[in-house]
């Protein structure tokens, strides 16, 4: 049991490092604001989003990223993206900049094993 928690202590670590690391080499190359979504699962395996939607700036060409504790995931804009891709898949992942013109909102899918949940991106100047 004990290591069992200290595993997932480790793995919640390591999430956060890996998710400050993006943000910081993502704001070096002069893009826009990095938006972060935590992606985990409940008590059932459904998956959860925090938060459930995020406000990206086109102007500024922010970008979302979604990033679990060690959890693979995938993510899917089934009727467009404001973004080059329409699906992301690991347990870190960045979305580039949301492309200019983009117009949304935009929802997505986030799948974890073989259970989903819907999350949103909405636009702003």
């Amino acid at each position: 049991m004990k290591r069992k928690v200290f595993v997932m202590f480790l793995c919640s670590v390591l999430g956060v490092i890996g998710a400050s690391l993006v943000e910081k080499r993502a704001q070096a190359q002069g893009q826009g604001q990095v938006k972060p979504v935590l992606i985990g699962v409940d008590a059932n395996g459904i998956p959860t989003v925090s938060p459930g939607t995020v406000t990206l700036s086109t102007a500024n060409g922010d970008q979302v990223q979604w990033f679990s504790r060690g959890i693979p995931f995938q993510i899917t804009f089934p009727s467009g993206s404001p973004f080059v891709n329409s699906s992301f898949a690991g347990s870190n992942v960045l979305s580039g900049a949301i492309e200019h013109g983009a117009t949304g909102p935009y929802n997505y899918t986030v799948t974890v094993g073989n259970k989903s949940k819907i999350g949103s991106v909405v636009w702003g100047n």
